[in-house]
């Protein structure tokens, strides 16, 4: 599947970027298939490159100490890995392809000296990082608020 500056622009981490970014992030870009049940990476993994799904659905999804959960179903546009470029630590979590997937893998390297040799490119990338962290506290802040008046109703 061919990488188009149309598909990035409808992914968040890029929608803001110029043309010229673009057309690197198309240059740099590996594409990657996953068969259906493959696995992406695995929680605990040292993370290196973030991903962009294609076509195609991967879950995310976490072991506890029994069995493991479902954190989320991604499908076309999503990123997977892209906090850890902010912040490199393991992967938290695991992903695991449902469906035949086609992904966009870039490698944290290749983003790093993009954003030191252009300044504005690391900043636009930063920025839309920032964004995406607030949204999910803010959806988190609620969710905790709303499993906590539950409890508070059951007891």
């Amino acid at each position: 599947m061919a990488i188009t500056a149309e598909f990035l622009k409808q992914v968040y981490l890029f929608e803001s970027l110029p043309a010229a970014d673009l057309e690197w992030l198309i240059v740099v870009a590996k594409s990657r298939t996953l068969l259906a049940g493959e696995t992406l990476f695995t929680a605990g993994a040292a993370a290196d490159a973030l991903f962009v799904i294609q076509q195609g659905t991967v879950e995310i999804y976490s072991k506890g100490q029994q069995e493991a959960r479902a954190v989320a179903m991604l499908g076309s546009g999503a990123i997977l890995g892209e906090m850890a470029f902010a912040s490199p630590k393991p992967r938290s979590a695991s992903a695991e392809a449902k469906e035949n997937t086609q992904l966009l893998e870039i490698s944290y390297t290749a983003l790093e000296k993009h954003a030191q040799s252009d300044p504005r490119f690391g900043m636009t990338i930063y920025r839309a990082l920032a964004r995406q962290l607030s949204q999910r506290i803010n959806q988190t802040t609620h969710d905790l608020a709303t499993l906590k008046e539950i409890k508070l109703r059951a007891d």
